[in-house]
C-alpha cells in the first residue's frame, strides 16, 4: 500500500483510474489537463497505490472560511472491484487528513450523492450531513449531501476502527 500526493508524471495513471471508475467524467478532463491542474496544485490530489494499481483517489481545494482555512473535498473514489473499499478510503482519508493538519488545517467539507444509502463521510467519519435540494423531475429529496467536519475527530472516527494504525 502506496499512499502519496499526485505529480505531474501521475496524471494519464489517475485519470485512466477516474475515468475507468466514474459513468460520466467532465468533458474537459484529459490526461493534459489533469498534468496541468497537478502542476497548479489545484486541486490537490493524492492516492492510494497497490500492487503498482490506483486503488483510489481524493482531490480537494484549500478554501477560505469565517473559521479559518479549510478543504472542499471534489473528488473521492475508490475502485468498483476493490475487495475491502472501507479500508482503502480509510487509508487514503487518514493519509490526506494528516497533511491537512501538518498545514493548520482542522475542517473538511464536501459535498456527496448518496449511493444506496450511504455517504462514506457522514457514515464512516462522522460528518455531519444535510440534505440539499430537490430532484427537479420527481420532487423528490436530490440525494445530495453537504458535509462538514473536524480533522480531528474524522481521524478518531478511523483510529477507532483501525487500532494498529495508531502511532
Amino acid at each position: 500500500m502506496i499512499l502519496q500526493p499526485a505529480i505531474e508524471a501521475d496524471a494519464t495513471k489517475l485519470f485512466t483510474f477516474i475515468v475507468g471508475e466514474m459513468s460520466a467524467t467532465d468533458s474537459r478532463m484529459s490526461p493534459a489537463f489533469l498534468q496541468e491542474r497537478i502542476k497548479m496544485g489545484y486541486p490537490r490530489l493524492v492516492y492510494l497505490e497497490e500492487e503498482d494499481k490506483v486503488a483510489a483517489v481524493i482531490s480537494g481545494t484549500s478554501i477560505h472560511t469565517e473559521e479559518g482555512s479549510a478543504w472542499m473535498i471534489g473528488l473521492l473514489i475508490v475502485a468498483h472491484d476493490h475487495p475491502d473499499k472501507i479500508k482503502a478510503l480509510d487509508a487514503l482519508c487518514l493519509y490526506a487528513m494528516n497533511i491537512s493538519i501538518s498545514e493548520g488545517i482542522h475542517a473538511i467539507y464536501s459535498v456527496d450523492r448518496e449511493r444506496d444509502g450511504f455517504i462514506y463521510g457522514r457514515d464512516m467519519l462522522g460528518m455531519a450531513a444535510a440534505q440539499q435540494g430537490t430532484n427537479v423531475r420527481t420532487g423528490k429529496p436530490s440525494g445530495i449531501y453537504w458535509q462538514s467536519g473536524n480533522v480531528e475527530d474524522m481521524m478518531e472516527h478511523i483510529l477507532k476502527r483501525r487500532p494498529e494504525w495508531r502511532l
